[in-house]
């Protein structure tokens, strides 16, 4: 038992190591402990299986993406892995001419299937469902850099453009554009 509660707090070791574990829907504690094994080489087995079971973590993976940098110990991996503690990815819409590029990047770093979002992003009545309109798509997707979810699913991301969207034009950005004879979607294009 003593030996299990000394292990269960050392720190191991990312240094140089590949430290990113993905965690896909529907994996089970198997294929998590193999990903972990590789990130952690010096974690033994037995005891990644033993402490899991009684963290009640071998029952209740999560799937993400989870970034481990520097010391860890076993007991805060899978605390952070339990909770569903998973580090985002960022995303630029500077460098796309279209929406069919966007779709592709944001399915490369992201589980969203970019051919599901590009199913959605040429359906109107998905666009009217938000309350956007969809001869403006392109106005909706304001360029920037965002963190995203690795987990985001396709409803997720167009909920989060339109939430980006709403917080970017304030009443003071709308009247400033009114002011000057233009409509957002003007002021975007032009802008």
């Amino acid at each position: 038992g003593y030996f299990v509660l000394l292990r269960k707090h050392q720190p191991f070791s990312t240094e140089g190591k590949n430290n990113i574990l993905y965690i896909y829907p529907e994996e089970n504690f198997g294929k998590v402990k193999l990903g972990l094994l590789k990130i952690f080489p010096e974690l033994e087995e037995w005891h990644l299986t033993l402490l899991a079971e009684q963290m009640n973590y071998s029952d209740h993976v999560k799937p993400g993406r989870y970034v481990f940098r520097g010391p860890y110990s076993l007991s805060k991996i899978i605390r952070k892995i339990k909770s569903g503690e998973q580090d985002a990815v960022r995303f630029s819409f500077v460098k796309y001419r279209n929406l069919s590029d966007m779709a592709g990047a944001v399915g490369k770093i992201t589980l969203v299937d970019s051919n599901e979002l590009r199913s959605w992003l040429v359906d109107s009545s998905i666009w009217a469902n938000y309350g956007m309109n969809p001869n403006h798509l392109l106005t909706y997707f304001i360029p920037n850099t965002y963190e995203l979810y690795w987990t985001t699913s396709t409803d997720g991301f167009i909920k989060r453009m339109k939430k980006e969207y709403d917080r970017f034009w304030t009443t003071e950005r709308r009247e400033k554009a009114t002011s000057l004879g233009l409509t957002i979607e003007q002021d975007i294009v032009t802008g």
